[in-house]
């Protein structure tokens, strides 16, 4: 099975350890990256996470094929993200979902699905991550 790769790169570092705690134990087979904001861009290119979860959206994140969520920017109580493509708002993250969104990045890993079918299975998805 490919490795799932997933970034987090949130401002607040408790935010971003417990989050990045929370999806190791209860998601083994995902990778996840804790790292400070500075380093996204860099990380993006290296490792070309399947998710990226941060508190500031940078150009790099932005052209990479990566989806991602952008967590309580600026402390705002408000979460982006970018799903197969599709732009959604929401006041807040709902983590169960956030799971079933990675559940499905590993089964369709598992399974050997390329992007192009990844890309046709989830674009009616666009509800996402948030609540």
């Amino acid at each position: 099975m490919g490795s799932i790769c997933l970034l987090v790169a949130h401002e607040h570092r408790s935010s971003r350890d417990v989050l990045t705690a929370a999806i190791k134990m209860l998601r083994p087979a995902i990778e996840v990256i804790n790292l400070e904001p500075e380093l996204l861009d860099e990380a993006v290119l290296r490792w070309q996470p399947k998710l990226v979860v941060c508190s500031r959206l940078t150009q790099g994140v932005e052209a990479s094929q990566s989806d991602w969520i952008l967590l309580y920017p600026e402390g705002e109580r408000r979460v982006e993200q970018r799903i197969a493509g599709h732009r959604a708002t929401a006041e807040d993250l709902d983590f169960g979902v956030l799971l079933a969104y990675l559940d499905r990045l590993v089964g369709l890993a598992r399974y050997g699905r390329g992007e192009q079918s990844r890309g046709r299975q989830r674009s009616s998805e666009t509800a996402g991550c948030l609540r």
